[in-house]
This record gives structure tokens, C-alpha cells and sequence, in this order.
């Protein structure tokens, strides 16, 4: 398995390794192996899934995963734009929030309020 993701759970597999183990061998090796995917529609798939079962902080967790893996901002962008027509706006909102603050901090390396941290006053 890839150490990148066991990475990702690291501070769970601190509390409770036998249970994030199984649940990381199940995700990502036995799920894997039974449906052939690109790593772009699995990304894209666990995203839209996080998005319909309201799992906010997971989601935030593989956003940055997915972008590591090659998946295109403007792909998982229309993930949640395209959510909003299926569970609405009230379920999609604290997503929409978290993507727009990851985009412009992460993606542009601007502050909270969105200006490019290139501009600021030192």
C-alpha cells in the first residue's frame, strides 16, 4: 500500500491501528482489486461519495491526496458544482466553502481572505 496513504491516517493509526489497517487494506486493496479504475475516477468517485454521505472532514483529507495523484482542480471542482443538483445546496455549501478556501490558499498560496501571499507586506 502506498506510504502516502497510510500517511494520511496517521493520527488515526496512532489511536487505533487494527481498525485503521483493516479499513485501509479493505479500501485500498481489496476494493481495488474487484473494480478497475483510474486513480482520477477513484479519487473523483471517493469524493462524490463524501460529498452524498456529508463527510466533510474526510473529504478535505482526500482533496489533497487527489491533487497528489494528478487529478485536475477544475475536475473536482465540478464535483461539488455538480453535487449541488443532486443534494442540494444546504449539503454542498460547507464543501463549496472548504474547496474554495483550499483552492485559493493551497493552489495560489493566498491568505484567508484571498490575496496571493506573493503581495504581502513584509
Amino acid at each position: 500500500m502506498e506510504k502516502q496513504i497510510k500517511d494520511l491516517y496517521q493520527k488515526f493509526r496512532e489511536e487505533n491501528v487494527e481498525m485503521i489497517d483493516r479499513w485501509l487494506y479493505f479500501a485500498y486493496k481489496e476494493i481495488p482489486s474487484k473494480v478497475e479504475l483510474s486513480m482520477k475516477d477513484r479519487c473523483l468517485s471517493i469524493l462524490a461519495v463524501l460529498l452524498g454521505s456529508q463527510g466533510q472532514e474526510e473529504f478535505e483529507r482526500i482533496v489533497k491526496y487527489a491533487l497528489d495523484q494528478g487529478v485536475e482542480a477544475e475536475a473536482i471542482q465540478e464535483v461539488v458544482y455538480q453535487a449541488t443538483a443532486y443534494l442540494g445546496m444546504g449539503r454542498v455549501a460547507p464543501f463549496l466553502q472548504s474547496w474554495t478556501v483550499f483552492f485559493w490558499i493551497e493552489m495560489f498560496k493566498c491568505d484567508k481572505i484571498g490575496k496571493p501571499q506573493i503581495f504581502k507586506i513584509v
